[in-house]
């Protein structure tokens, strides 16, 4: 039952996280493709729509370029979109499991560590010598809409 119960939070988690970060890819791709570099690559978009997604969930980032410093600041409002999709992801794992599970805070915990384990993997891969996410704060910030 416990892996059942893995099994469905893990594929809820991906689609909480898809659920926005494909739209952030698709739009920032064609922003670089249409704004055209000289020396950039496909990489720079993926980054920069992982670094959206991430700051949307208020994740810190280390700015080590020209100017050197944290960036921590986003709109509150930019915090709706991940509350609202983790929400509707938990709420459809409960729906996927009809009952099977024997204490609902225990699969809250669950998708909630796997949410964070998921963003905090995605922190780590879109690092870059400039941008770097403070991927170690990164469970402590996630998951926001889980709590209530």
């Amino acid at each position: 039952m416990l892996q059942r119960v893995l099994a469905v939070s893990f594929a809820q988690v991906l689609r909480s996280v898809f659920v926005i970060l494909l739209p952030l890819a698709f739009i920032s791709l064609i922003a670089w493709a249409t704004a055209g570099s000289a020396t950039g690559n496909t990489s720079d978009p993926m980054r920069a729509a992982l670094w959206l997604w991430l700051g949307g969930h208020h994740i810190p980032f280390n700015l080590s370029g020209t100017t050197s410093g944290y960036l921590s600041f986003l709109p509150i409002g930019a915090m709706l979109i991940p509350f609202f999709a983790l929400r509707v992801g938990f709420t459809k794992a409960l729906s996927k499991l009809h009952g099977d599970f024997h204490n609902i805070n225990s699969v809250r915990t669950i998708f909630a560590g796997q949410y964070a384990l998921v963003a905090t993997l995605l922190s780590l891969f879109s690092r870059s010598t400039n941008v770097s996410p403070q991927w170690y704060l990164t469970p402590q910030y996630l998951p926001l809409g889980l709590h209530t």
